[in-house]
């Protein structure tokens, strides 16, 4: 059974969360550890582009302490993007 990635995010006590946006599970899985340690978990995606993501994973919660950074410009800290402002959901919001 696959699980769902908020349920992951959210049973997980993490200090560094690295979500790779728009990577398949299986091509990933062929390369990861030649750069990470640890388990690999298949989970679902809860949305299906970065916006719609982003508003269903980040919808409840407290992550007044992360640091969102991405090379999106879609979530950015300046303008709100259908009803999902980043900047009053997270900490701060680096776009490199």
């Amino acid at each position: 059974m696959i699980t769902k990635q908020n349920t992951l995010m959210e049973q997980e006590n993490w200090d560094y969360l690295i979500i790779l946006d728009a990577c398949r599970y299986d091509c990933f899985e062929k390369s990861v550890h030649s750069f990470f340690k640890g388990t690999l978990t298949e989970a679902v995606s809860s949305g299906s582009c970065t916006l719609e993501w982003c508003i269903r994973t980040f919808d409840t919660g407290s992550y007044s302490e992360v640091t969102y950074v991405s090379s999106n410009p879609f979530i950015n800290s300046r303008m709100e993007l259908r009803g999902f402002r980043a900047s009053s959901v997270f900490h701060g919001i680096e776009i490199k």
